[in-house]
């Protein structure tokens, strides 16, 4: 019995801890589709930029600040977050949100494509983009020099 009384007490605690650290979901009603940086792609940058914003009771943000992320990546963000359209939970209040930019790339080898990327995914206070990295493609490995058994013997090419 005290066993079964100290688990609901510790099941219920948590419950209350985690209802005080839980943010408010965030409702987007107009997104700015973010650009996935060409010089990030390029760097091979990739990761997580978590914005905190504050909106005005008609949905437009009124700050945005960057808690952290990758810097090639936090302009991009910030530019999607100042101009997209949220739906405020409270009527008549400034509102403050974390919105999660989630920067993906995939790595393709030379000659392929993917026609689905760069894509664009909401899901609650998480809005995920895809890219893909700029593939590093050397012609000149794919040639094979083939030298003649009669070059290799009578005039020793490719030796000096």
């Amino acid at each position: 019995m005290r066993a079964w009384l100290s688990f609901t007490f510790f099941i219920l605690g948590n419950a209350f801890v985690a209802a005080q650290t839980s943010t408010p979901v965030l409702a987007i009603a107009r997104l700015k589709a973010p650009a996935y940086p060409p010089i990030a792609l390029a760097a091979h940058v990739y990761g997580d930029v978590v914005l905190n914003i504050t909106l005005l009771p008609d949905g437009e943000t009124s700050t945005v600040t960057v808690i952290n992320g990758p810097p090639m990546l936090q302009q991009a963000a910030v530019e999607s977050a100042r101009q997209s359209l949220f739906k405020p939970l409270s009527g008549h209040v400034e509102q403050a949100y974390e919105l999660i930019y989630k920067f993906q790339a995939h790595q393709l080898d030379c000659g392929q494509s993917n026609a689905s990327l760069p894509n664009v995914e909401i899901e609650a206070n998480t809005v995920t983009i895809s890219g893909q990295f700029v593939p590093l493609c050397d012609p000149a490995a794919d040639i094979t020099h083939i030298r003649s058994a009669k070059c290799l013997f009578l005039w020793r090419c490719g030796i000096r």
